[in-house]
């Protein structure tokens, strides 16, 4: 008599929930965590069968697997620690990890099930299994861009000490501007390129700021450091700002995200359209701001939009940049908690819409 009374205290103040089961699977005993668990009182869960705990899915194969071990003893599960899912009197599933012990009779067999909630272990599993998959995802693109930057760095700076031993051999002086011209492109070229490593580095390590911004003045702003850019002057400009008053945002990021941008709609603009021209759109969505920068272009093939967000990736036989551009624009989308779209169709034109929230300036 001691013992039962010892055991029924014990199960009541266990933190695992715990039931009871005949061969037929009726339940026999809940513990009070069993109701806490599944919501059922224990009047409810005994005399009812096991799969009042089981999603539909599942209820199928504990009947099998339970006659099985009855015929045959075998066993399909790991009786100390198995994973499955349960789901509570008001139908919500949720992942259990459940140990078993077996009683046998002379005429009955007893199933009991210690059951834990697991659903906090999960998340920290699968957390811990996303933050592995970025890190391996950033030791990839760490180990690329090492190799990158060690080739990229160097091409530009062996192209004008070239170009420095043929203008000290030559004797033409009227070769010598066009070999100036060359080495100052690739010092352009160098400094982009580091300008680029530069915004990464910042994008890592900055926290986003931010502050007033005026984003008519920041596009003119956009504009004027593009000028130099070869095409600059054949491409008509458009900047319509339906918002006037500045607002809160991180001036950093969206000055490099929209000069990434233009810069591609200049670089890949179509000089066979009778008007060259990108379009710039500034509007409040709702509880969000949406920048989108509209050309028509040469635009992209099916392969090339689905790829130019990836590090180095270069989607045209024009492209002369680092294959940093759009890569850099997703990371800081991405920082500044936004979502970008791209829509583009080859001959016909690209427009690529950012959208981040709206901060009102109190």
């Amino acid at each position: 008599m001691l013992e039962q009374i010892k055991d029924t205290l014990l199960s009541e103040v266990a933190p695992e929930s715990i039931l009871i089961i005949d061969s037929s699977s009726k339940i026999l005993y809940v513990n009070s965590s069993f109701e806490q668990l599944f919501g059922y009182t224990r009047q409810e869960a005994v005399g009812s069968d096991i799969s009042i705990i089981q999603p539909p899915t599942l209820a199928g194969m504990h009947i099998i697997g339970l006659n099985r071990y009855l015929t045959s003893g075998k066993r399909h599960l790991n009786w100390q620690s198995t994973r499955t899912t349960g789901i509570s009197k008001a139908r919500v599933e949720f992942p259990i990890e459940i140990s078993f012990s077996h009683v046998r009779t002379s005429d009955h067999d007893y199933f009991a099930a210690f059951i834990k909630d697991i659903t906090e272990v999960v998340a920290q599993e699968k957390q811990i299994v996303q933050q592995n998959e970025e890190l391996k995802k950033k030791n990839d693109e760490l180990d690329n861009f090492a190799y990158r930057v060690s080739h990229d760095l160097r091409a530009p700076l062996l192209s004008v000490l070239g170009l420095v031993n043929v203008y000290r051999l030559s004797p033409d002086r009227g070769q010598h501007a066009f070999i100036i011209d060359n080495i100052e492109r690739s010092i352009k070229k160098l400094d982009l390129y580091i300008r680029e490593i530069i915004d990464l580095s910042k994008n890592e390590r900055l926290e986003p700021q931010l502050a007033k911004v005026n984003m008519y003045d920041l596009i003119q702003e956009v504009f004027k450091d593009l000028h130099y850019m070869e095409s600059f002057v054949k491409i008509e400009k458009q900047l319509q700002v339906e918002v006037s008053e500045p607002i809160l945002a991180d001036s950093f990021r969206l000055k490099i995200i929209c000069m990434n941008l233009v810069a591609n709609s200049i670089r890949y603009y179509n000089p066979r359209v009778d008007h060259p021209q990108i379009i710039i759109t500034v509007e409040k969505v709702e509880k969000d701001m949406r920048m989108r920068v509209k050309d028509n272009g040469i635009g992209m093939t099916a392969e090339t939009r689905a790829r130019i967000f990836e590090m180095y990736y270069r989607g045209s036989d024009l492209s002369n940049g680092s294959g940093l551009g759009m890569y850099i624009v997703k990371e800081m989308v991405a920082r500044i908690g936004g979502r970008i779209n791209v829509q583009s169709e080859l001959g016909v034109g690209t427009t690529i819409e950012i959208t981040f929230p709206f901060v009102e300036i109190s």
